[in-house]
Parts: C-alpha cells; structure tokens; sequence
C-alpha cells in the first residue's frame, strides 16, 4: 500500500464517488423495485450498462481488438453471470423482499467478508490499513443498526 502518488486525489475521489452513486442508487432502486418489479428493474439496468460498456470499448479501442480467443468469451460469460447478473438479480429481489435500506446493510458485509476469505483461502497479507477499514464498515453496520427509522 502506498499513501501517495501523483493521482491519489483522484483515485481517491473516484472510490468516494462510486460508492455515493451505489448508495443512490440502491437506495432509490427501493422505490423503482416496488413500481417496476425487481426482474424488469434490473433488465433494464443491464441493457443500459451493457450498451454504455461497448459504446466506451469503441471509443477507447480500435474495433479489432473485439477479436479473442474463445477461452476469453467462454471466462468472460462466466464472470458476467455469476459475478455481475446473479448478485444484481438477488441485490434487487432482496430490496424488493427486506427494503433498500436493509439490503444496504446487508451488502457492507461483503467487502469485510471478501479480505477474510482472501486472507484463509489465498494467503493474502492482511494490514492494518485493512483491518481499519473492516473496523470502519463494522462500526457503520453498527450505527445503521441502532438507528430506527
């Protein structure tokens, strides 16, 4: 981990505005999910970022480099269905069935999860940045928690 660089600032500023526009939009997903319907919600959320990300492999790529080996589609088809397809689809059902908020919640445990299972089964190196940070989502799970609304 290094603390600087001439771009922390702005990888800094992309991560923070990730996660506010996540947060949006799974908190405002709550009321779309109940008008639409958590399929069709999430139908046309994957129509649209589909398009956008071959619009941006256009403008950033010459147009042969659409070209792979068949292992690249075959992988790549795995990792958009389980990996991006399946976790919106059950993100989605779960605002439909718990509330946006609540599936909000829910979904802090996942990176807390991910550094665990990455340290038993990869032998990745845990450091105290990250155990700051796991500290820093398990307290705002926590506060979240206490707060009624």
């Amino acid at each position: 981990v290094r603390l600087g660089g001439p771009d922390i600032g702005l990888g800094s500023a992309l991560v923070l505005g990730a996660a506010i526009t996540y947060s949006f939009y799974l908190l405002l997903s709550g009321e779309l999910v109940s008008r639409v319907g958590a399929l069709r919600l999430v139908a046309y959320a994957m129509c649209i970022s589909c398009v956008a990300c071959v619009v941006q492999f256009f403008l950033l790529r010459p147009a042969y480099m659409i070209v792979q080996p068949t292992a690249v589609y075959g992988l790549s088809l795995i990792n958009a269905v389980f990996c991006t397809v399946l976790p919106v689809f059950l993100t989605m059902i779960a605002v439909a069935r718990i509330g946006a908020a609540t599936s909000a919640q829910a979904g802090m445990v996942g990176p807390v999860s991910t550094l665990f299972l990455g340290a038993l089964i990869l032998d990745e190196p845990i450091t105290g940045i990250q155990l700051a940070g796991t500290g820093l989502v398990l307290t705002g799970i926590y506060l979240i928690s206490k707060k009624k609304v």
